[in-house]
């Protein structure tokens, strides 16, 4: 879907769902795509965000799977030119995890900054970004990218197996009732991973394959949305399957939810809400006795058969403190089922918002 978890706290406070019409760009209807210029950053927009999710494979068969997300937090519209670097327009940040799935060990990693001293350049007319050590770079018809924390550190090739999907009608994915609550989006369902992971003090070869979405907006969700379930489903007859659920307060699920079924070829086919049904089967709860969702059945009318999708290690929750030390659950999950008469597995990202809360501490940056 992509309010990214981030920028969705950012979103539900007073503040930003009050300012967000000042002077910024709102996706009302669909544009006319250019690319590889629309790669670049839309600063005219109030957010945005580039995110790759992926799983691995070493040389010797160990899986992983990684996260990597840049975001573009738009402050003000105009910044006062006194030269003052207080005079904040965005805030950059970004968020790096790996899955070590064979030690069942989860390892995350923040940056933010305001951008001053050159500590992010987020280029206009085509992809380089670059957040304090951090890269994602267009390198031809690919994409680099590097990141690193503690103990690990990440440097792949991203080759597009597939065409671009535009989302939602074009392009324009409808976050809400009003006119301009909404993004555009648009996602890379499969790339080929090549590349390296260093990781306690090795460095180790990997291959595998990845999911790119990219999205931007000035845009607040309907009154009364707790948060999401999204889902990137890979299959290996080179479906794809991209679904959300907007989680209503009173647990109801929010009618601009949405999900999109992608052909082998890249043709996409949007679900009417009615034609899918997101089941919870079990939960999972965090060290501070929060609930998330930890196994799903996925199902509909208008779907060929029947998902189960389960998280490789049940804790892939990133405890963040670069924004009021906000929790939300992103992770690497297999998948299983029936789909067009036959067995099959697959695999697929989860991303899981609105279930813990920030615990209230105020926004730093560098």
């Amino acid at each position: 879907m992509r309010l990214r978890a981030v920028l969705w706290a950012l979103v539900v406070i007073p503040w930003a769902a009050n300012a967000a019409d000042e002077g910024w760009a709102r996706a009302t209807e669909p544009r006319e795509w250019k690319f590889p210029q629309d790669h670049g950053a839309h600063p005219e927009f109030k957010t945005e965000w580039w995110y790759v999710t992926g799983h691995l494979v070493d040389s010797q068969k160990r899986d992983y799977g990684f996260q990597v997300t840049f975001f573009r937090q738009g402050m003000r519209r105009e910044v006062p030119e006194n030269g003052s670097r207080w005079n904040v327009r965005d805030l950059y940040f970004g968020h790096f995890t790996i899955a070590d799935l064979n030690r069942r060990k989860f390892r995350f990693a923040e940056r933010m900054t305001r951008g001053s001293r050159g500590q992010a350049a987020y280029a206009e007319g085509d992809l380089d970004l670059r957040l304090k050590d951090w890269r994602m770079v267009r390198d031809g018809e690919a994409f680099r990218v590097e990141a690193s924390g503690e103990g690990m550190r990440l440097a792949v090739r991203l080759d597009p197996q597939k065409p671009i999907v535009l989302q939602g009608d074009r392009g324009l994915s409808q976050k809400g009732a009003e006119p301009g609550n909404a993004s555009h989006y648009y996602s890379i369902p499969r790339l080929r991973v090549t590349g390296t992971l260093e990781i306690e003090g090795r460095t180790e070869a990997v291959t595998g394959e990845a999911w790119l979405d990219r999205e931007f907006s000035t845009s607040a969700l309907d009154p009364g949305i707790r948060g999401w379930d999204w889902f990137s489903i890979q299959l290996p007859n080179g479906q794809e399957l991209m679904l959300y659920e907007l989680r209503k307060e009173d647990g109801g699920r929010g009618a601009h939810s949405h999900a999109a079924w992608i052909q082998a070829d890249g043709t996409k086919r949007v679900l009417p809400l009615s034609g899918f049904e997101i089941e919870v089967l079990e939960r999972w709860k965090n060290p501070q006795g929060v609930a998330y969702p930890a196994k799903w059945r996925i199902s509909g009318k208008d779907l060929p058969g029947e998902l189960w999708v389960e998280p490789l290690i049940a804790d892939q929750e990133l405890r963040l403190r670069g924004l009021g030390d906000l929790a939300y659950w992103e992770g690497a999950c297999r998948v299983t089922g029936t789909w067009e008469g036959k067995p099959i597995e697959g695999r697929a990202f989860v991303e899981l918002t609105g279930y813990a809360r920030s615990f209230g501490r105020e926004m730093r940056s560098e």
